[in-house]
């Protein structure tokens, strides 16, 4: 069965991170429709510009998948999640897979250490996340420099 991935946008400047959602969701399912089907059950939702959700200038926070973004294993951008470098704008993800499995990977999921995100000073991000789950940017300029 194929897997679909479903990126985060920032919209309004910050990104929703829980025990559902992360930057990325990755969906294993029959076709698109399912996968979009699935990705709603577990808090994923579409048109969010339209519905009064998202900001209108950064756009809808998520977008359907399509049939021809099937992937053969879970993958992040063509990447396996497994090997996929979570760094930046990159922090988690939460896989969901059809026998009812949830896996998650990437900094913001303690699954490797967050301060090792990259070698180099400049690329490196500060991540922040309140108690209302959100992750951001620490500054204007680390914004800039992404």
């Amino acid at each position: 069965m194929p897997f679909f991935h479903f990126s985060q946008n920032n919209s309004g400047g910050f990104f929703i991170e829980n025990d559902r959602v992360q930057s990325h969701v990755v969906v294993e399912a029959a076709n698109a429709d399912e996968a979009n089907a699935r990705a709603e059950e577990v808090g994923i939702y579409f048109n969010g510009c339209y519905i009064g959700e998202d900001c209108d200038c950064c756009g809808d926070r998520w977008y359907s998948v399509y049939s021809t973004e099937a992937e053969a294993v879970p993958s992040i951008y063509g990447t396996p999640v497994e090997r996929f470098k979570f760094k930046g704008y990159d922090l988690g993800a939460w896989v969901y897979y059809s026998d009812g499995r949830k896996i998650g990977y990437g900094a913001a999921l303690d699954a490797h250490d967050p301060n090792d995100l990259d070698d180099d000073a400049d690329l490196r991000r500060e991540i922040a996340r309140g108690s209302d789950g959100r992750a951001s940017i620490n500054s204007y300029s680390d914004w800039l420099r992404y």
